[in-house]
């Protein structure tokens, strides 16, 4: 107990330090974290793009959806990360477990949403060009998204305490389930063929994701972590969950306004021919990449600044925020640099640019630098929307970031399209 109460000292002391290095340390488990699930369905698309590129574009346009429910229940789960962080900055240990069991339960009571909806929703989100792929992916996707959220619920509990090594270790374990599951099912290998196509790439996807939750459960409830944070006080307290719903509601309706709007822009898209539909799986792609790295990164700044205003050092803020900024322009820069300079890599991930027509394939280039051009700016707002969550100030970031992105994304994207 000696030993890990002195674990316990230095990862609080290491979230009140604001250097670079620190920063890219506590964000890049969040990174992992919000990215392990996107990952598992790019690798999804790029396998799916080996057997078939119409199930490649039906699964993206179906998995759009669930991507969207994700991203928002996710964005709402974490913002119980800050009272993790506030109570182990403040020393008061043994409460930490009790945000962590409110969002556990949120996510177990989202079954009662998701299996519905998975059943009765399908012909509404996939486009009629693209249903007879991709309502399978949709139906088991939607059915398991409360697992998305649970592995969410028990990795804020790491980030906080400064012990994200765990997650990156539990993402890379995942993406190794995935990748075989994905193989073995797409393909029907081994006789196992009743799954092939996208439906196996939909159950590759949720076998990797209960694999991240096994392995942070077993981690959530070792007996050092149970003595020291009481993590198996798993009360439902209804007031609490309330507040940090609310709460988290109102630090994610950016998010959740972005990816709706997003994911009206993608079904309406797709729905005008097979190459939109295949520029939009490209660039959605490396959209939805870079949104989970933008929230990743915000959660991170989120833990440390947590972390400081519990030890009362509110000074540190400013020069946290303006490093956090500085390290997300060079992370962008040097991404903006490798696609400019190999596009090629990427676009012949999805499809053959030899055999593509020139005029294609100027497009997609394209519309991945403008992706890059939106990163810049969105990872700043966000980094911002990282400290304000910190402190509990959401009100000005929800209605900036919705009514922003309300007038100049949906209402020109409408007529553009």
């Amino acid at each position: 107990t000696g030993v890990f109460t002195k674990q316990v000292f230095m990862s609080f002391i290491a979230l009140k330090d604001i250097s670079y290095s620190t920063i890219l340390k506590v964000s890049t488990p969040t990174i992992l974290s919000a990215l392990s699930t996107n990952i598992m369905q790019i690798m999804d698309r790029l396998i799916l793009a080996k057997y078939s590129t119409t199930a490649m574009t039906s699964a993206t346009a179906s998995g759009v959806w669930c991507g969207t429910i994700q991203c928002a229940t996710i964005s709402m789960i974490l913002i119980a990360g800050a009272f993790v962080g506030n109570y182990n900055g403040a020393g008061k240990y043994k409460l930490a477990g009790v945000p962590v069991w409110q969002m556990i339960w949120f996510s177990l009571f989202l079954f009662l949403l998701s299996i519905p909806m998975s059943k009765y929703l399908g012909p509404y989100c996939v486009p009629a060009n693209l249903q007879a792929e991709g309502i399978p992916y949709f139906e088991i996707l939607m059915a398991w998204t409360p697992i998305f959220c649970l592995k969410a619920s028990i990795s804020l509990f790491f980030i906080a305490i400064g012990k994200g090594f765990l997650i990156t270790i539990a993402v890379l374990i995942a993406m190794v389930i995935n990748f075989i599951a994905d193989i073995v099912l797409v393909f029907g290998c081994f006789g196992i063929t009743e799954f092939v196509g996208t439906p196996g790439a939909a159950i590759g996807t949720i076998l990797a994701e209960l694999s991240e939750v096994v392995f942070l459960s077993l981690c959530f409830f070792k007996k050092n972590i149970r003595q020291q944070y009481g993590t198996l006080n798993c009360k439902l307290r209804l007031k609490r969950l309330n507040k940090y719903l609310k709460l988290g509601f109102l630090a994610s309706i950016g998010h959740i306004v972005e990816s709706v709007i997003f994911s009206f822009i993608v079904f309406f898209l797709t729905s005008i021919s097979n190459e939109m539909a295949l520029i939009q799986t490209i660039s959605s792609t490396l959209y939805s990449f870079f949104l989970f790295f933008v929230s990743g990164l915000e959660k991170g700044i989120m833990s440390i600044a947590s972390n400081l205003l519990g030890a009362k050092m509110r000074y540190k803020i400013d020069i946290l925020l303006k490093r956090g900024i500085v390290l997300h322009c060079i992370i962008t820069l040097i991404i903006a640099a490798f696609i400019f300079i190999y596009p090629s890599i990427f676009i012949n991930s999805f499809i053959d640019m030899n055999s593509t027509s020139p005029e294609l394939v100027n497009e997609i280039i394209l519309v991945m630098g403008l992706m890059m051009i939106t990163f810049l700016f969105d990872g700043v707002v966000w980094i911002e929307a990282g400290i304000l969550e910190a402190g509990g100030d959401v009100n000005f970031m929800m209605a900036t970031i919705a009514g922003c992105i309300t007038a100049f994304v949906a209402i020109p994207a409408g007529f553009l399209i």
